[in-house]
């Protein structure tokens, strides 16, 4: 069963947004992530992914739906819950608040990042679904096995990918085999000062390169 810690105080927050640093994240950024990880191997079949990203002030968690088969995945418990995201127990949470059903069997990393608290969404749309713990998924109470899943969106207002403490990067959930087999994936996109700093990083050592073999080829007799 999923941690005490998971549903006993998920709900959700009536804090106000909180005060952070304020960052907006260049399209190109997001655009060569997304890329990246379309091209990586996953199962043949309909799956979810969910996107985390900076969007203006805010950090937006995002599913523009999908499907997913649970016929390989054993029932755990049923109970209600709000958006939130702890990285260090890699969890998320989308949807509005609402009714869930947990099931069990999936294999995936069990970590985003470092030691951290949860933070709870500011505002959450469409069904609620998630992952926990790299061993739990969480679907709308009463979802049948394959049926269509609408968007789903979790927004946590005035943070960051680095406030949040989450570490950026394609983590992978599956279950299942042959025609029971699924997937779930969660995309982490780099904060847009670390985007940049690695492509002028790659931009500085392609000069450098550049300059020692001209460098070399005036000195040639």
């Amino acid at each position: 069963m999923l941690p005490v810690r998971v549903f006993s105080h998920r709900a959700v927050s009536n804090r106000g947004p909180r005060r952070r640093r304020l960052t907006t994240s260049p399209s190109v950024v997001a655009a060569a992530f997304a890329v990246a990880c379309a091209l990586l191997p996953r199962p043949a079949d309909a799956g979810l992914i969910i996107t985390i990203d900076q969007v203006g002030p805010d950090v937006v968690a995002s599913t523009p739906g999908g499907s997913l088969n649970t016929t390989s995945l054993f029932f755990v418990q049923s109970g209600t819950l709000g958006p939130y995201v702890w990285p260090v127990f890699a969890e998320v949470f989308l949807g509005a608040p609402g009714g869930f059903d947990q099931y069990g069997n999936i294999t995936g990393p069990g970590s985003w990042g470092p030691p951290s608290s949860p933070t709870d969404a500011d505002a959450g749309s469409g069904p609620l679904i998630g992952v926990s713990s790299g061993r739990w998924l969480v679907v709308p109470a009463g979802y049948i096995s394959g049926t269509a899943l609408a968007a789903s969106t979790a927004t946590f207002s005035s943070a960051t990918i680095a406030s949040l403490g989450l570490t950026p990067g394609s983590y992978e959930y599956t279950w299942g085999s042959g025609a029971s087999a699924d997937f779930l994936t969660v995309n982490i996109v780099p904060e847009p000062t670390t985007g940049a700093l690695l492509a002028l990083g790659v931009l500085v050592l392609a000069a450098r390169r550049h300059s020692k073999r001209e460098t070399a080829r005036r000195r040639l007799p």
